[in-house]
């Protein structure tokens, strides 16, 4: 926040006190003593609030509510930090917990297969370092000395990396706050607590990618290395164990990326069952219901001269989640609705469906009536009342008049299911003004609406949204997921195909004097590659088959969170497959063909 002003500052705060019961909506914070029982405390806070709060509203309403219990209606503790990473009602701002873990397991995932990638890469390299060990070796030294060599060569490189990825944060850390949208600063954490992390992570990637090259290239027998001054073929048979898990990896992210890409393409292009397009709000600042009247006539009649304004109306609440919760009882159970407060030329804004029954209109005038209050409902709550009930006639279930049923619209995120809700006229507050704007004016009608508006309240903040982004902000948290895992998709695959680079590279350094004597005895380049790529090809299949079950369970689960969704066809595993397989080609025939293409001569001189 940037400002805080005290609660009696609020114009209506002496008449909520004197007329009614105070309002139950802002969250309290308190700080308690050291050494204070929470849960005592608690239970004494409550006992305040049983008699301030509960018992009066219980002798006022408590009668005229069916099946109403006070003992439901109680103050509950939590731990401040708690409210950052919990979903609590009220609570403006928080932080799903599951999305950090998945994010920090999609860093400890990439780093994984970086570390073996670079076991695979140091190995292979090691091919072409064993003259080095057998002379090393026949001097005299040990193997403990080998093997700390190769880790010390190991750790200087992690080291060098930790250095660059220093640097690249300076860079990459404005890319990574977009992706995940934050505002992440180096300087907000201790430069500390950043090197004591990294130089541990220096020191536990160096032993982890380190050990099994130095290990491998220490067991070498300088009698078989120097014999005939070979190479020695190094066959780590785990390294393709390695290569099936890490390849695994990438493909479930590859689906990953293609369901959760499909999916927000399916919400982005979704009927809502209005037209969302061109729509300006403007947010009301003032609560006082004469000056907004003043500023509603005002503005109306000045839209009323603009061509390039179409429709003008007014809306409390929004089409993004934003509304008023009342509930009812039908057929003894507790049921819940959706209240907007609106104005009569809000559904011919929108262009809303009416299905039955008549709108708001300002030529009846028990339309304005509080007593049996008329309602426009949509269908499904029209639906959930039964058979009984009938238009123009009271309801005692939502205590309203029905005149009117439009068809169901999304006045929510599509992860939840249209719910019951119902129209009334807004009469005194206005949250936001609304605008349907000639296509090709938007930028020219705001700055007349701005200054139309400065004129009118006095210099009140001209604050404004477009609606077909407000519903878009609702699916913020998923399209910096789609994000996430693109990059990280991208980092993966790229990472992983490194490995089969190198794991290549030593298939063909252990096969060259089986390539020559193929080739001399007729073999074509062709049928070559096909030799050298068919153990690969393999390995890809295998990760395959293990991927493809995990990324349906775990993007099944992901999507169970909308409840319009996109099927999870088939066609889209075939994809991930054969996406890999492409990608495992590209990567691997570098080294096949560059091996099948060589002179048979180099690698049979010395047999």
């Amino acid at each position: 926040f940037d400002i805080l002003l005290p609660n009696q500052a609020i114009s209506q705060y002496r008449y909520f006190i004197s007329d009614r019961l105070n309002h139950d909506t802002h969250i309290m914070v308190l700080e308690l003593q050291p050494g204070v029982n929470v849960k005592a405390f608690e239970k004494k806070i409550n006992d305040w609030y049983s008699s301030y709060y509960v018992k009066p509203f219980s002798e006022r309403f408590g009668k005229s509510l069916k099946g109403f219990d006070e003992s439901k209606i109680k103050l509950s503790l939590r731990p401040l930090a708690e409210g950052h990473y919990n979903i609590s009602e009220g609570w403006g701002h928080y932080t799903n917990a599951k999305n950090i873990y998945q994010l920090a397991c999609l860093v400890l995932v990439i780093l994984l297969i970086a570390s073996l990638n670079y076991i695979l890469l140091a190995v292979s390299s090691a091919a072409s370092r064993s003259q080095e060990v057998g002379l090393r070796k026949v001097m005299g030294a040990a193997r403990t000395s080998i093997i700390l060599q190769f880790w010390v060569e190991t750790q200087i490189i992690v080291f060098f990396a930790v250095i660059v990825s220093l640097l690249l944060i300076n860079i990459l850390l404005p890319l990574f706050n977009i992706i995940i949208d934050t505002r992440l600063e180096i300087n907000n954490f201790s430069w500390k607590e950043i090197f004591t992390a990294l130089l541990l992570l220096s020191l536990i990637l160096g032993v982890l990618a380190g050990y099994y090259p130095a290990r491998l290239m220490s067991k070498m027998k300088p009698a078989s290395i120097l014999k005939s001054f070979q190479t020695f073929k190094v066959n780590p048979r785990f390294s393709r164990i390695l290569v099936v898990a890490q390849y695994s990896v990438c493909i479930v992210l590859i689906i990953a990326a293609v369901v959760i890409n499909r999916q927000m393409q399916f919400i982005s292009n979704k009927d809502l069952g209005f037209d969302k397009e061109q729509v300006l709000m403007i947010s009301n600042q003032t609560y006082d219901p004469v000056f907004t009247k003043h500023i509603r006539d005002r503005l109306f009649f000045f839209a009323a001269k603009e061509p390039s304004l179409l429709k003008s109306a007014v809306l409390n609440g929004g089409l993004d989640g934003g509304a008023n919760m009342n509930g009812f009882m039908l057929n003894g159970e507790q049921q819940y609705l959706r209240e907007l407060s609106v104005d009569y030329d809000y559904f011919d804004l929108l262009n809303l469906k009416l299905v039955s029954g008549r709108l708001f209109s300002k030529a009846i005038p028990t339309d304005t009536s509080f007593k049996q209050q008329r309602v426009v409902v949509n269908q499904t709550l029209w639906n959930m009342l039964g058979d009984s009930v009938k238009l123009g006639v009271y309801n005692e279930a939502i205590n309203r008049v029905i005149i009117g049923v439009v068809k169901d619209y999304h006045f929510a995120s599509l992860t939840e299911r249209i719910q019951p809700q119902q129209h009334v006229l807004a009469t005194h507050y206005i949250d936001k003004f609304i605008f349907k704007i000639k296509a090709g004016k938007m930028a020219e009608e705001i700055s007349r609406i701005e200054r139309e508006w400065k004129t009118i309240t006095g210099n009140y903040p001209f604050e404004y949204s477009f609606l077909d982004q407000s519903i878009e902000n609702m699916y913020m948290p998923e399209l910096r997921w789609q994000k996430t895992i693109q990059a990280s998709c991208f980092f993966a695959v790229f990472i992983a195909c490194m490995g089969l680079f190198g794991l290549s590279a030593i298939n063909a350094a252990n096969r060259t004097k089986e390539i020559g004597i193929r080739k001399v005895l007729g073999a074509t380049v062709t049928q070559l590659v096909t030799t050298l790529s068919k153990n690969f090809m393999v390995m890809v299949g295998i990760a395959i088959l293990i991927a493809m079950p995990i990324a349906w369970w775990l993007m099944n689960n992901w999507l169970e969170d909308f409840a319009y969704r996109i099927h999870f066809s088939i066609w889209i595993l075939f994809f991930a497959g054969l996406a890999a397989v492409l990608i495992a080609l590209i990567a691997v025939e570098f080294q096949a063909i560059k091996a099948a293409t060589a002179n048979p001569v180099n690698s049979l001189r010395t047999d």
